[in-house]
């Protein structure tokens, strides 16, 4: 009895029902005798030196593709912005407020930038940095960036 690479090989199985896309276009690839060749083991140098050009191609156009994530520079520039602001939001909203989000309580109150008033002479009042606490901080970067250093 006869067995085929497909039936052999688990990944084959498992997408012999599956249609399959092909990564390259006809140009790019080698042909199917090699392409098989390389697949059970054999040292067909042909099939090896065929593999590797098609592997370079997709790399190549892998390589030329530009994905952004978490919106691209836009994006990240947007996170460095807004973080610090939640952050500021969420322990105005404990601090002050009891847990309570602090919202603006009517249109005009946004308009009229009360509401952005009120939020930063909150901020001002509790969390500006003291002297100690300055220090504190400077001595630990500095600390840190010896340790780089050394």
């Amino acid at each position: 009895m006869s067995t085929t690479t497909a039936a052999r090989d688990p990944a084959d199985a498992a997408l012999a029902g599956h249609e399959q896309r092909p990564l390259l276009d006809a140009a790019a690839t080698s042909d199917t005798a090699s392409t098989n060749s390389t697949r059970t083991g054999s040292s067909d140098v042909q099939g090896l030196a065929g593999a590797s050009v098609a592997n370079k191609t997709v790399d190549d156009r892998i390589d030329k593709e530009v994905l952004y994530e978490f919106g691209g520079p836009w994006g990240a520039i947007g996170i460095m912005i807004f973080s610090p602001c939640i952050m500021y939001f969420l322990w105005d909203a404990v601090e002050f407020h009891e847990g309570h989000l602090n919202l603006p309580t009517s249109f005009s109150d946004l308009v009229s930038l009360d509401y952005f008033r009120r939020f930063g002479a909150e901020i001002a009042e509790r969390a500006t940095p003291t002297l100690e606490h300055a220090f504190v901080y400077w001595t630990f970067l500095l600390f840190e960036a010896a340790l780089y250093v050394l």
